[in-house]
């Protein structure tokens, strides 16, 4: 059989690739872990219910606000081991002050190890904190119409 894949999709920290039949899912299994050229967490292949969790975090990097978010992602890189910014997902990013506010879509291992060190991490001469996205409570999104997090 020809592989058929019905679309792929880009996510937090992952590449989800939609398979038209279980030969095309097999044989996606079977190659993904083999690949080369890729940096950061292992690759693999899973399916449906074992697709790993996604993590938004929130974070002020201070004195960041004239530079762009993938230098400050980079820093956050080299100077943190077992996290792979270059996998993360821009959700926003603004300015205030002098610093660069973020929200971000992470992988598991990522969180996993940003969980491991307090939430805090390495940053320029500094450190600075990721705190993970809550949904609002529902005093607190009364009178919203769509899902708000804060």
């Amino acid at each position: 059989h020809a592989l058929c894949f019905c679309g792929v999709f880009f996510r937090s920290g992952l590449l989800l690739v939609d398979c038209n039949n279980e030969e095309t899912a097999t044989w996606l299994a079977e190659v993904a872990p083999k690949l080369e050229g890729w940096e950061g967490p292992l690759l693999s292949a899973r399916r449906g219910e074992e697709i790993p969790r996604m993590y938004k975090m929130r974070s002020r990097l201070h004195n960041s606000a004239h530079k762009s978010v993938d230098y400050a992602l980079g820093l956050l890189r080299v100077q943190n081991e077992g996290i792979y910014p270059k996998a993360w997902q821009i959700i926003t990013s603004d300015i205030e002050d002098s610093s660069l506010k973020i929200i971000v879509g992470i992988d598991e291992e990522s969180y996993m190890q940003i969980k491991k060190q307090g939430f805090r991490l390495n940053y320029r001469f500094s450190a600075i904190f990721m705190r993970p996205l809550k949904p609002m409570s529902k005093v607190e999104r009364a009178g919203v119409s769509e899902p708000v997090y804060w």
